[in-house]
């Protein structure tokens, strides 16, 4: 299905296996010579890569002289696992992106802060969504229900998400916490731990974001590692549903605070409850 919907964009389509890009790695021969024949086979005259962690096609690019667009929508700066995969740092990652590219495009103006060097150009795009179906009815539960909607890892704000319905658990028993994504190592230690708040669910993952959303009334964003952008946020938001988030990372370049959504401190549990109570009460 995804192939299909690029094929109906592209003029044409090609499968090269490339690796991410890794500190401690040289470019692969046989990924390089791949790519510099395509480029020049196609006469390709600009090459835009969708993603920081490319090498051999950035690298192909200049030894043909055309000119490299990075679209940058990965923030490293508070993402250990991210720097972990590629055997980096925020730093280094940083230079290797800059030195691979001729011009940047950030999907939020945090990104570009982290990756402006005073040379090179970068434009700022924040990232679309497709709002046809927007904004969603009134769900038709009868409780209350707040949603954590992600990929259900750690970092995400798992442990954060159930010290908050063990919070609302209190002040507001009758709204239900819901966590919405994928069922994985990490979810199966919330459950084997025996000791959730009983107004946690764990949903599972939605089949679309707009399923995810069209069944809860409240979304949160309690990730440790800085959002380059917020898609659940903005989707929420195109929803109609509230949101409360940290004020961390490009988050706050969505939700003006009090205004279209709550933001708080990092961490701040009590405060995200007490949000959350609010717009209940």
């Amino acid at each position: 299905e995804y192939v299909a919907a690029v094929q109906a964009r592209a003029a044409s389509v090609f499968f090269v296996p490339c690796p991410w890009w890794h500190a401690d790695r040289a470019p692969l021969p046989g990924t390089l010579a791949a790519f510099k024949a395509l480029l020049q086979t196609h006469h390709i005259t600009a090459l835009y890569a969708n993603t920081v962690v490319l090498y051999e096609p950035l690298r192909a690019a200049r030894e043909c002289s055309i000119p490299v667009l990075t679209h940058a929508r990965e923030l490293a700066v508070h993402d250990p696992e991210l720097c972990d995969a590629l055997g980096s740092d925020a730093a280094t990652l940083r230079t290797h992106v800059l030195r691979w590219s001729d011009r940047i495009i950030a999907n939020s103006k945090c990104v570009a802060a982290w990756l402006d060097d005073g040379r090179t150009p970068i434009f700022v795009v924040p990232d679309s969504m497709d709002t046809r179906d927007f904004p969603l009815t009134a769900t038709q539960s009868h409780h209350l229900r707040v949603a954590l909607i992600s990929s259900n890892h750690p970092k995400k704000g798992l442990d954060d998400f159930v010290a908050v319905a063990r919070l609302l658990a209190v002040s507001v028993p009758w709204v239900r916490c819901c966590l919405i994504g994928p069922e994985n190592l990490h979810t199966a230690r919330l459950k084997a731990d025996g000791d959730l708040p009983p107004n946690l669910q764990i949903a599972g993952p939605a089949s679309t974001p707009l399923a995810a959303h069209a069944e809860v009334d409240i979304v949160v964003n309690l990730s440790h590692v800085e959002e380059s952008f917020g898609r659940t946020v903005a989707e929420a938001m195109a929803g109609g549903r509230a949101v409360v988030c940290y004020r961390w990372g490009a988050l706050p370049e969505l939700v003006n605070d009090g205004e279209t959504g709550f933001t708080v401190p990092l961490g701040d549990i009590a405060a995200v409850a007490e949000r959350i109570t609010q717009l209940v009460l």
